[in-house]
């Protein structure tokens, strides 16, 4: 009986083995990608950063119409 259930036995092995290569390379993709955007976020930071800021401009540019009211006093 016991020998009947070895090439089973070895077959979930070698399956349980699969799974588990595959869990570890998929997370592994995960965290990579997790890498990249993190970075790319900090890029883009840094990048916003290290340009001039205009008290009063618009961050779309010149904006059409008339010019707002100012604000009402404290």
């Amino acid at each position: 009986m016991m020998a009947a259930m070895q090439p089973m036995l070895h077959q979930q092995r070698r399956q349980e083995l699969w799974m588990m290569r595959w869990m570890a390379q998929i997370h592994t993709d995960i965290r990579e990608t997790q890498v990249t955007i993190h970075r790319g976020f900090q890029d883009l930071v840094a990048a916003m950063a290290a340009q001039p800021h205009r008290p009063g401009a618009s961050a779309e540019g010149e904006v059409p119409g008339p010019p707002a009211a100012p604000p009402p006093p404290p």
